[in-house]
């Protein structure tokens, strides 16, 4: 794990498959995320990346979303839950079959940024985790911050969370 809490452009990990970051260098991202074993990559910064698809291996979703408090993320939650639920089923398969001696190329791993890596990526993996793991709002951000220090979703999307 690679993470560097006093510059947050850096992925930080939440959970074994699971990282939060911001915008990060567009060069070579491709060649930085796999050589750090990410498969999957979730752009919520709201403008298109500049390392996109091309001829990656690294799946790839990217999301419009505005970081304001008016901005409505709530349509967008359960979408990213449901691809965040895959990629975490996928690692559960792979981590199994090495325990049967089949060696999967590797193990899915996803990297969900936004422009600073403190609001909108928080709220999609804050969204994930009361949901799916059934903690609540402060459950969900307390175990975030004690990862990634500047998680901090903004006030328009901590009401959607709390109103769950």
């Amino acid at each position: 794990m690679w993470t560097s809490p006093s510059h947050f452009s850096y992925p930080t990990e939440i959970l074994p498959w699971l990282s939060i970051g911001g915008n990060m260098f567009t060069d070579d991202i491709i060649w930085w995320l796999e050589c750090n074993g990410y498969s999957h990559t979730i752009n919520a910064s709201g403008t298109r990346a500049g390392y996109a698809p091309r001829q990656s291996t690294i799946g790839y979703m990217e999301l419009p979303l505005s970081d304001t408090p008016e901005f409505d993320i709530a349509p967008w939650l359960e979408p990213v839950a449901k691809q965040l639920d895959h990629i975490h089923a996928s690692y559960i398969n792979e981590l199994r079959a090495r325990r049967g001696n089949i060696s999967p190329k590797r193990i899915s791993k996803v990297l969900v940024h936004c422009q600073a890596g403190v609001s909108r990526s928080v709220t999609l993996v804050a969204y994930w985790l009361m949901t799916r793991k059934g903690m609540t709002f402060d459950d969900a951000i307390t175990f975030i911050r004690q990862r990634r220090k500047i998680a901090n979703p903004n006030k328009g999307f901590t009401q959607i969370l709390k109103n769950l």
